[in-house]
């Protein structure tokens, strides 16, 4: 942990073959949010922080059990008060983190899950035509095995996902090298999204 601790070493080499590279835009505000974690997990102390997600922002309180590092970003593993269950909370949507200086008896916490749709369930099949010069952005987020290439070059796109507003996030990056197929009730709210847009910058 002293070594992948943001800010105290970016870069972590194996015996040559192997380099880790850490390095962070938020490494000046990731810094002291780990050292404080740390801090707390070792001394059983609460933590309150202000917590921005897709619903919204929320005040929380955990007992903090471990930081992690997946997805290429920081998380702590605790225990909400408010959900009264574990939850995992990525550090970069924290604000006011504090300790509260209470002390809180340890649980004995569930093994932790590495399964990738463990917090992120997949709810729905997408299926949508790409053209063919996002194919590496594809493979790179989804892999090969995600598309299928048609005689006129287009590809044939379907993998599952887990909620709708991500998806149409995903989809507006793309912009308009991506038609979405399915699920059809989504191409109604691409259709206004995309309508509010042009509007916004249509008048200019």
């Amino acid at each position: 942990m002293d070594k992948l601790a943001v800010g105290r070493q970016e870069v972590i080499n194996g015996d040559g073959d192997i380099v880790i590279n850490l390095s962070s835009w938020y490494r000046e505000s990731l810094a002291p949010k780990i050292e404080l974690i740390q801090e707390a997990v070792r001394e059983g102390r609460m933590m309150e922080f202000t917590y921005y997600s897709p619903s919204g922002r929320t005040l929380r309180k955990i007992e903090p059990y471990q930081l992690v590092f997946q997805w290429n970003a920081w998380y702590v593993r605790g225990y909400c008060t408010l959900r009264q269950d574990y939850r995992m909370f990525k550090l970069n949507r924290m604000t006011e983190l504090t300790q509260t200086g209470d002390h809180f008896l340890k649980r004995e916490t569930p093994p932790f899950d590495n399964d990738p749709q463990g917090p992120f369930p997949l709810c729905f099949q997408v299926r949508a035509l790409c053209r063919p010069e996002v194919k590496w952005r594809l493979v790179e987020e989804f892999g090969i095995e995600s598309i299928e290439e048609r005689e006129d070059g287009m590809l044939l796109f379907s993998t599952g996902y887990s909620d709708r507003d991500s998806l149409i996030s995903w989809i507006l990056s793309m912009g308009d090298s991506i038609e979405l197929l399915e699920p059809e009730e989504f191409r109604n709210d691409l259709e206004e999204i995309s309508g509010n847009i042009f509007r916004m910058y249509g008048q200019t």
